[in-house]
This record gives structure tokens, C-alpha cells and sequence, in this order.
């Protein structure tokens, strides 16, 4: 029966979680794992019940990876998917830790018992190393009503208050306890839920309404490159003069869909290129160089381009294999002046580097189509003038709350998030890639351009309301106003003082229960 409830709970987890149609499931999505937690018998019991929930909710959220290896990274499907399944079971980390001390400590049985178990469920889950640091949180994403919190405290605290309503309701549905308490969770859930709603709401309605600041407009180009022409390359299939020619194709397709959206946009201040999936490069390849060029020369519009750049003069190869190492770089090109170049700090695991390589060298045999790039050393802002600095975070980057941070500080005050996610296909990666990063727009108040190759490309709002977000695989080009607040959010000037704080208060917590049952076994709180 327990193990049931926690398949249920990861059920209304996965309806719950972006790409999911039910995102308001992620207010009682833990319920079913709160009753199955208070009935479980043993600590080994408790255990498997988290284990179980975050492993199967991991997998069916992070499933369409398997093809991405595959496609991406040269990955035989069964390998693909033992790459899924261990990643599974390292995701179920915190819950299993969070299963032990439920079991051990029984926090819903305590006063103040479930804000304290949410608070540590919290902190665990917030501190715990992540490739993608998604949580239930990010069900939120498409509901900036109940997403303000972010301005706060970031992920952690909305993730808090989340955990918090869930254990609240499931403490509210336990028969075992008293009518009063019981009525008193399920009242406190409610209250809780329309305080958050109704805080979103002023907030929506005095920063679209009160809040002074520059606008800008970006032309998003989405060329819609297909990937194919990457896997056959990756096999050897395509000769280099052959390679040459698709580049050329691939980027006068860009170059054409840029020009059609400056005729329908006269008006923009920027045009950004997505990552394309083309060996191109504006500082390697002469003949790239001047095609982009002449296009910024001819339109007058400053432009962003993805491409790699080796990461020294003469390219530096790597001493374990002998191959040209480079940087996934963005650069800000503007007539008659000198390219402004941002280099990807962040790096895809698998995607565009191998993890232990040089430690481990055979590991490339298993992987041996995943590339050399390294990673750059420092956030770069693109100054486009008027007050608006441009902030280059490239994929999977804006997942990151510290590296936009880290540009905020530097002045910037929009986010431009150049993306490739046609390797996802049409499952639910993009959607959920899209969902991590738009919290970003609420916690330090800046606007998102988000320009993909495939889709999804879309603008956000500061209030992180999503506008003109396009569908996968079509080609288009977009350019909406966007207002810059001057001012940024207090989690911008704060930062994570919600996590450490919590984190504090739960090491103490964690330590007087332990002494008070070391005294007494029968101790109650």
C-alpha cells in the first residue's frame, strides 16, 4: 500500500512538473508520500519509499535524454538509457536522507512539525550537486502569480513554500490524527496558497504598472537548422568539402530568416543567432567572418553569434588525446567596432565535454563523439547602449542562478539565453530546458530573450510572464518591446540568505531532536 501511494505521489509529480498538464498538482503532489512517510514501520522502509518516488518521478521527467545521447553524442540506445537509470537513482539522493530522518525524527507528529520537515526537505534538495537543478518549484513556471517569492528568496524559498502546503494537506488527510489539528493544516494550506497568490498579484500589478526603465528590442532568429546534418558528420559520412557547403547553407538560411525579420522589425536594437548546429565560427573561419560582417554592415543593427573559438593562438590540443580544444563563445558584433566576446562558462557534461577524461582516457571510447570544448573563466555583459547592458548566457547556463548573478553585478539588466534544443525532439526537453531558466526574469528583475534553433524560443517579462513563445520546429523571427526595470529585486542584493538561513536553522533543528532522543528515546518534542 505505501508503495502505492509513493508511485502516486510520482504520478501527480510528473502531471505536475513542466510538460506536465497540471502544474497545479505540485501543491499536493507530495501528499500521497507524506502519508505513505508517517506509515512506514522501519528507517529501510522510509528509505525505499523516497528512493522509489524521486527515481521514477526523475525518469519519466528526464526520459527523452536517452535520445539525445544517442543522437548527440554518438550513444547506443541500451547505454543511453543505463545513463538515465543511474542518474535516477543519484537524483533520489536527498529524498532518501530526507526518508531516514522522517522516520527517525517523525516531524509531523512535532509542533510546528511539517514547516520544519519542509524546511529540511528544502535544504536538502537545494544543496544537493545537480546537472539539472530542477524541483518542484519549477511546476510554477507558466503561474508568475504564484512564482513573486523568487524576488526574495530564489528557488529555495518558493520551493519551501511548496513543500510546506504539500505536508500540510497530507497532515490534513491523516485519519490517525486529531479532527482539530487536521482542520487546522488544511486551513493553514489555504491560507498559505491565497497569501502567495495574492502577494503575485501586487506585485504583477505594480512593477507593470509603476516601475520606470529603458526598453529594448531584440530580433530572436529561429532558423530552424536541422540536426541530421550533424549526425552525419559525427559518422564519418560527409566529406569536408561537403561540410563546407552545408555551413554555407545552413547559415544563408539564418542570414535569409534575419533579413525578413529586419524588414518586418526596422525598428530593433539587437539581432541574436540561437547556437546553431554548424561548424561555425566568426574568428576561426574567414569565410564566416565576412559573411556576418557584411550582414551587420549592411543593416546597421548590432548582432550576437554563436560559435566556437579555439581557446588559444596556436589552438591548444588536449594532452590526453592530441585533439584542438575551443570555447563555446558568443559575440557582440557592432559596426566599425571590435567584437566583444563572451565565452561559455558552463559546460553540458556529455554534451560538449567528457567528465573525468583526463583522469579516465578510456572513457572516450564509450563517448567518442562528444566534443573538446572548454569551458571560459568569467561573465561578460554586451553593452548596447541607452542603459541596457545584454547579459550572454549560453543553453543550459540560465539554469544557473549564480552565473546570471554574477552579470547582474557586473550592470547587466537583460538576459539573451542563445539555445540549440532541436537534439530534445518533440518530447518535453525543450519545454522543460525553457522552464528552468524563466525564474531567472522574477529573481533579479530583468527581462529574457530566449532564441532557440528550433524552438522554443520566447520573451519574458520581469515579472516572468511569457510572451510570443513560439512552437518546435518552425522558422520565424520575433522582435517584442521589453521594459528594463532600473531597479533590481532584493534576492538580486541579498542573494541566497533564505538557503543559508534555512540551512542553519535546520543543522540546529537536526541536532537538539538528535539530543533530545539520545536523552530519552520516548522524548517528545
Amino acid at each position: 500500500m505505501n508503495s502505492l501511494l509513493s508511485l502516486s505521489a510520482s504520478l501527480m509529480f510528473l502531471l505536475a512538473f513542466p510538460g506536465g498538464p497540471l502544474p497545479v498538482l505540485g501543491w499536493v503532489c507530495l501528499v500521497p508520500l507524506g502519508v505513505a512517510l508517517t506509515r512506514s514501520r522501519t528507517q529501510r522502509e522510509a528509505a525505499w519509499l523516497c528512493a522509489l518516488f524521486a527515481s521514477i518521478s526523475w525518469t519519466g521527467a528526464i526520459w527523452w535524454l536517452a535520445g539525445t545521447l544517442s543522437s548527440a553524442a554518438d550513444v547506443n540506445q541500451a547505454a543511453s538509457w543505463v545513463v538515465i537509470g543511474l542518474f535516477a537513482l543519484y537524483s533520489s539522493g536527498p529524498y532518501v536522507v530526507y526518508g531516514v530522518l522522517q522516520h527517525r525524527f517523525k516531524f509531523f507528529d512535532r509542533r510546528a512539525g511539517r514547516f520544519r520537515a519542509a524546511l529540511i526537505l528544502t535544504v536538502l534538495v537545494s544543496w544537493y550537486p545537480h546537472l539539472l537543478p530542477g524541483s518542484l518549484a519549477h511546476s510554477q513556471y507558466q503561474s508568475p502569480r504564484m512564482s513573486q517569492l523568487l524576488e526574495i528568496g530564489g528557488v529555495p524559498l518558493l520551493l519551501f513554500i511548496i513543500t510546506w502546503v504539500n505536508w500540510e494537506v497530507a497532515h490534513g488527510l491523516m485519519l490517525n490524527r486529531k479532527k482539530g489539528s487536521r482542520k487546522t493544516s488544511l486551513i493553514g494550506a489555504t491560507l498559505i496558497v491565497l497569501l502567495v497568490a495574492s502577494y503575485g498579484a501586487f506585485r504583477i500589478s505594480v512593477l507593470n504598472s509603476n516601475e520606470p526603465g529603458p526598453t529594448v528590442r531584440v530580433l530572436a532568429v529561429q532558423p530552424n537548422i536541422e540536426t541530421d546534418i550533424v549526425n552525419r558528420r559525427l559518422t564519418g559520412s560527409l566529406t569536408p568539402a561537403r561540410l563546407a557547403e552545408i555551413v554555407d547553407e545552413g547559415l544563408s538560411k539564418v542570414l535569409d530568416e534575419s533579413r525578413r525579420g529586419l524588414a518586418a522589425h526596422p525598428r530593433v536594437d539587437v539581432v541574436v543567432w540561437p547556437e546553431l548546429p554548424l561548424a561555425f565560427s566568426y574568428s576561426e573561419q574567414p569565410r564566416n567572418r565576412r559573411t556576418v560582417k557584411r550582414a551587420v554592415e549592411e543593416s546597421g543593427v548590432p548582432f550576437v553569434v554563436c560559435g566556437y573559438a579555439y581557446t588559444s593562438r596556436p589552438p591548444r590540443v588536449s594532452r590526453v588525446n592530441g585533439e584542438r580544444t575551443y570555447f563555446n563563445s558568443a559575440h557582440f558584433l557592432r559596426k566599425g567596432e571590435d567584437p566583444v566576446v563572451y565565452h561559455k562558462q558552463r559546460l553540458i557534461p556529455f554534451g560538449e565535454y567528457l567528465p573525468f577524461e583526463e583522469s579516465m582516457p578510456w572513457i572516450r571510447r564509450l563517448f567518442p563523439a562528444v566534443p573538446f570544448y572548454r569551458p571560459g573563466g568569467e561573465p561578460g555583459i554586451f553593452k548596447l547602449g541607452a542603459g541596457v547592458n545584454l547579459i550572454p548566457l549560453t543553453c543550459y547556463e540560465a539554469v544557473f542562478s549564480r552565473l546570471a548573478r554574477d552579470a547582474v553585478e557586473l550592470g547587466g539588466n537583460v538576459l539573451i539565453n542563445m539555445v540549440n534544443d532541436a537534439w530534445f525532439g518533440e518530447g518535453p526537453g525543450s519545454e522543460i530546458h525553457f522552464a528552468l531558466q524563466v525564474f531567472r526574469t522574477i529573481e533579479f528583475r530583468i527581462p529574457m530573450i530566449r532564441v532557440s534553433n528550433s524552438g522554443i524560443s520566447a520573451f519574458v517579462q520581469p515579472t516572468g510572464e511569457i510572451i510570443n513563445k513560439t512552437p518546435l520546429f518552425v522558422q520565424r523571427s520575433d522582435s517584442i518591446p521589453l521594459r528594463v526595470p532600473d531597479r533590481r529585486s532584493f534576492y538580486a542584493f541579498a542573494g541566497d540568505w533564505f538557503l543559508y538561513g534555512a540551512s542553519l536553522w535546520a543543522l540546529l533543528d537536526l541536532l537538539v531532536l538528535n539530543f533530545v532522543l539520545a536523552l530519552s528515546p520516548r522524548a517528545q518534542d
